[in-house]
């Protein structure tokens, strides 16, 4: 529908109205590909907010993460749609958008760096019930205890840098939107706000 609502406004359109529109339309590329990346960044949040939130049923932690994922997830859907309209705001909403999620994901492995060094394993669980398994369980557990923490630890170090990067790249395209709106016809930014062109 929305593809013969732009054959039809084509049409309407002078030739160097064409030509404006397809000049503005090789300069969408690099917004383009930012409306791109939210989308996909959209659904790969959204897949692991589902199942948090309904294992949170039973889980208070885990259920505040899957809805801090949710609240990312549905961000990264907004300003994919605002990207398409040439929504100067995008960049800043997906770039501390990130950001959120860094700070989710660096508290996720804070927490679970704790939780691995102060609560007990499954392991010390199963030396309170029979003793006479300590000398088998206990290297066990301590191998356990330190494949968890590295597991953690790496949570925290990749967010923090993937989510940082994302961030930047998410505020570096503040300048690029801009330059597009300044030097693209007022009558293009127009049909955007009604009609995506990409």
């Amino acid at each position: 529908m929305q593809q013969t609502a732009q054959t039809k406004q084509s049409e309407s359109l002078s030739s160097t109205q064409m030509a404006e529109l397809a000049e503005a339309r090789t300069r969408t590329k690099k917004i383009c590909r930012a409306a791109n990346t939210a989308t996909f960044n959209t659904w790969s949040v959204g897949i692991f907010a589902a199942p948090s939130l309904v294992m949170g049923i039973f889980d208070l932690p885990t259920f505040l993460i899957g809805a801090g994922l949710a609240i990312v997830a549905f961000n990264e859907s907004r300003g994919a749609k605002m990207f398409r309209r040439i929504d100067l705001r995008a960049p800043t909403l997906l770039g501390f958008n990130q950001i959120g999620l860094g700070a989710i994901l660096v508290v996720y492995g804070i927490y679970g760096i704790v939780s691995t060094m102060i609560g007990p394993s499954y392991y010390d669980e199963q030396i309170m019930k029979m003793p006479q398994l300590a000398p088998t369980l206990e290297p066990l557990g301590e191998l356990y205890q330190l494949i968890s923490i590295l597991v953690y630890g790496s949570i925290i170090v990749i967010s923090i840098v993937f989510q940082g990067l994302t961030a930047w790249y998410y505020f570096s395209r503040t300048k690029i939107l801009r330059a597009y709106v300044e030097q693209t016809p007022s009558w293009i930014l127009d049909v955007h706000k009604g009609m995506p062109l990409f």
